[in-house]
């Protein structure tokens, strides 16, 4: 089951009900972005190519950023992995269609 939401102007599918966002009434033809809260998709295991990690941003002009916040990009930037120490990781592709977001350290299941 997918669930419809929008946020921010883009319409969401996710294969989870999100608290916090209402579901939108309205069925689409084609979601901006689809996100994934469950287990890894195929389009996950052909992203995970070798990595290049990217470390954490520079601060500029503000207290240097000491959060455990890591960009990784895998294959030729088709894919990026967000991770903030060990409690959230997200994986995107290159054109932001899709998400897969996980709360734990337990990303790799």
């Amino acid at each position: 089951m997918t669930y419809p939401y929008r946020v921010y102007g883009l319409t969401l599918g996710c294969d989870t009900p999100v608290s916090g966002l209402a579901l939108e009434p309205s069925d689409f033809e084609r979601y901006d972005v689809i996100v994934s809260l469950g287990p890894e998709t195929d389009w996950v295991q052909e992203a995970r190519r070798p990595a290049v990690p990217r470390g954490a941003p520079e601060a500029r002009g503000i207290e240097r950023d000491t959060s455990p916040f890591t960009l990784t990009s895998y294959g030729a930037r088709e894919f990026f992995e967000l991770s903030y120490g060990n409690e959230a990781r997200f994986l995107v592709d290159g054109v932001a269609e899709r998400l897969l977001g996980k709360l734990s350290a337990a990303f790799h299941e």
